[in-house]
């Protein structure tokens, strides 16, 4: 922002995910930041690492934060901002130990608006319900960046599941039925 504009008490919070850097989700958010003359920050969910064990045993207690993991992680979260609203952006960015959802509805209750990007399901340790969760649990409003606007690539899971069920489709569709064809452009692949 420039210096001759007046903040209005508004806070425009950018959820930014660790893996994806949510680079529609800040783009969006600058800008309706920049459009109500309101803070922007970004915010990015953080848990403590667990060091590794073997299958079937308790994890390890952790009683203590590790700075060096943190600060990695908080540095990480920087070069994402940059890398997507360049250096001289007005935004202040914060990372948050907690649950993406637990951060997300905690900054809510403050925030005027929430951006987030459109939901990846490249992790399957956590809820795949999150920005459905946030749209009802939280305390303001909630923009979720659809995957067409966030110009996110299939995964190649989602790739693959859809090529996979596309050919089941056909094999059910021709099965007993010699000579039968689907049509061009049907997205079925030759068996």
């Amino acid at each position: 922002m420039t210096g001759d504009q007046k903040k209005t008490g508004e806070v425009v919070v950018v959820g930014v995910s660790p893996t994806s850097g949510s680079r529609a989700a800040l783009e969006w958010g600058a800008d309706e930041a920049r459009q109500r003359s309101a803070e922007l920050f970004a915010v990015s969910a953080w848990r403590v690492p667990r060091p590794p064990m073997a299958a079937g045993t308790r994890p390890p207690l952790i009683t203590a934060v590790p700075d060096a993991d943190f600060t990695a992680a908080e540095e990480k979260l920087r070069e994402h901002v940059r890398a997507v609203l360049g250096d001289e952006a007005s935004i202040t960015c914060r990372l948050i130990h907690g649950t993406a959802l637990n951060v997300l509805l905690s900054v809510s209750k403050q925030a005027t608006l929430l951006v987030l990007d459109a939901p990846q399901r490249t992790d399957f340790s956590q809820s795949p319900l999150l920005a459905h969760r946030l749209v009802y649990q939280a305390q303001c409003p909630v923009v979720i960046m659809p995957p067409d606007v966030a110009d996110q690539a299939d995964t190649p899971l989602v790739r693959g599941s859809k090529r996979f069920g596309m050919n089941v489709a056909k094999s059910a569709a021709t099965a007993g039925r010699p000579g039968l064809h689907l049509p061009p452009g049907s997205g079925a692949e030759p068996i």
